[in-house]
């Protein structure tokens, strides 16, 4: 997907979870600055490591919301372990493998 899509869909990602579905609850935690375009950078540079493409987009928009809030790189991989770990409670597929979410297909 080019850059124009990923924008798109980060754009309508944003309006469905935080602006419809959970405005007062996310908006504090998801509130990091950044334009869109930063935020398609930082997850795209996020669904680089292959370990990350089981990690639901919404994840992946806090954990960039958290680096560039200042945390430590330590933090950082504290965070993304954990959300590795969580993201493996999908049920395997047929042929033994998780089944690939359309974000890593999309910021990979």
């Amino acid at each position: 997907m080019d850059q124009a899509g990923r924008l798109g869909f980060v754009m309508g990602v944003n309006s469905a979870v935080f602006d419809i579905l959970l405005p007062h609850q996310l908006n504090s935690a998801y509130d990091s600055g950044l334009t869109f375009g930063e935020v398609v950078e930082g997850i795209t540079q996020f669904y680089q490591e292959s370990e990350n493409g089981p990690i639901p987009i919404v994840w992946a928009f806090q954990y960039v919301a958290y680096k560039s809030k200042g945390a430590s790189a330590a933090q950082l991989q504290g965070q993304v372990e954990l959300l590795r770990k969580l993201s493996h409670g999908v049920p395997l597929s047929s042929e033994g493998t998780p089944p690939q979410p359309v974000t890593a297909v999309l910021f990979s």
